[in-house]
């Protein structure tokens, strides 16, 4: 802000600060820093990238895609620029027709360009499905010199359609070895999805020795013990035990915390101004919109976070072992969203990467989660092994409104699906530990 002041003509000084804005979450900001320095004439592509991201996180999303637009008339069509204004479409109406033009011109820049192919591939399995995502990176796939993030999208967007050529994709990279530590979840993946659990394991072990904190691996290896009937894979027991819930807001009478929750449900639902879920997401049948604790000027969404802290470092506490208690590890909310279900959504099963903890907070309810049929229930255990197969939960959580479930986030976790009226709203996050805090 002080360059602004010192150079009050500089269009160059208001990107800088609109940048700078954006990526600290102040979107409102963000966006009046940039128009300012459009109209001091900065009309670079970046400028208009950085409004139209703004515009994104605040909801006016008609007005994002004209910004979208300008950036891309201006500057070059950048892989990765084309890949969010596909996306704002995709979310924005959830129709493939209003993302044709888009989509033709990434998969015009992906026949030379491979970060283009991999945007190519994430956004036709969002939109179409895998075999169009794998026809899409054909002609990268048979190439010698097929980048290694070609051939692992290429295994994310086979393995549950086309196991072998899961297999022999994340082999190839395997035996290259120049991203063994990236590749080496999805290479067990592709064993286990061809009926190999025995050659995954190693695999895992391996990489865990190494990475001991890596949560997809985690993950990977659990799935693959149960495969293989090993009796270190967790049993229902061991779900129960560990999956902790506790209420919100315990220090409110019933009737107060009944109106601040409706009062939270109003606000979690201004901020669902989209038709579909961001590419790659584990929503099926529902809408996502992100949540930054730290900016929100909503008092009863700070509320859910506040007084949490004790709660949650006991938890996190618990998950480590006693041999690894001496020192007190810093906490802090690593992402944060809400998601708003209708009937027949779910979330596919999934784990949470690159934290420690994860929580769901139950904000509204569809009748049918009451009806005793499991219908919106939080399960666990349920880990895909490949060529559409998944493993049977172990452990179901009944959501009640006003609980907030926190489990360890390489539990692999997804929802049964509901019918009829209602929708299942919720506000979730993830925890992540700082050592020496």
């Amino acid at each position: 802000m002080q360059l602004t002041r010192l150079r009050p003509a500089s269009p160059v000084a208001e990107h800088n600060l609109a940048a700078a804005l954006g990526d600290a979450g102040f979107a409102l900001e963000a966006d009046q820093a940039a128009t300012r320095a459009i109209a001091k004439g900065g009309t670079a592509a970046a400028t208009w990238l950085v409004k139209a991201r703004a515009l994104t996180a605040l909801g006016y999303l008609d007005e994002a895609a004209l910004a979208f637009d300008r950036s891309l008339q201006t500057g070059p069509d950048e892989a990765g620029v084309l890949r969010e204004r596909a996306q704002l479409e995709w979310m924005r109406s959830r129709d493939p027709a209003a993302l044709r033009s888009v989509v033709e011109r990434l998969r015009e820049r992906a026949a030379g360009d491979p970060s283009a192919a991999v945007h190519l591939c994430e956004c036709l399995r969002a939109v179409a499905d895998a075999s169009a995502a794998l026809d899409a990176l054909a002609p990268w796939l048979v190439r010698e010199d097929c980048p290694d993030a070609v051939l692992l999208a290429g295994f994310g967007a086979a393995i549950d359609v086309d196991a072998p050529l899961a297999l022999r994709l994340s082999h190839r990279v395997w035996e290259r070895g120049r991203s063994r530590d990236q590749a080496a979840v999805a290479h067990a993946y592709a064993l286990l999805g061809a009926d190999c659990p025995q050659e995954a394991l190693p695999i895992l072990d391996d990489h865990l020795a190494r990475f001991p904190e890596d949560r997809a691996a985690q993950g990977a290896r659990e799935a693959v013990l149960r495969v293989c009937g090993d009796a270190r894979a967790l049993s229902a027991t061991d779900y129960a035990a560990t999956v902790r819930i506790v209420r919100l807001r315990p220090d409110l009478e019933a009737g107060d915390r009944t109106r601040w929750l409706d009062r939270l449900s109003g606000a979690l639902r201004a901020l669902h101004p989209f038709s579909a879920p961001p590419f790659g997401q584990s929503i099926r049948g529902g809408v996502q919109s992100r949540i930054d604790p730290r900016m929100t000027d909503d008092a009863d969404i700070h509320a859910v976070f506040d007084g949490l802290e004790a709660t949650l470092a006991s938890y996190a506490e618990s998950l480590r072992p006693r041999k690894d208690r001496a020192g007190r590890a810093r906490l802090e909310i690593s992402g944060a969203w809400s998601v708003r279900l209708s009937t027949g959504g779910r979330h596919v099963d999934h784990v949470h990467p690159g934290c420690r903890v994860s929580a769901v907070a139950y904000v509204d309810l569809p009748p049918a989660v009451a009806s005793g049929s499991r219908q919106g229930w939080l399960r666990f255990g349920a880990a895909p092994t490949g060529a559409g197969r998944t493993l049977p939960p172990l452990h179901w959580v009944e959501p009640r409104r006003g609980d907030l479930v926190l489990f360890p986030s390489w539990f692999w976790h997804g929802t049964e699906p509901f019918e009829g009226a209602g929708d299942r709203l919720t506000l979730a996050f993830n925890v992540s530990e700082r050592q020496g805090g």
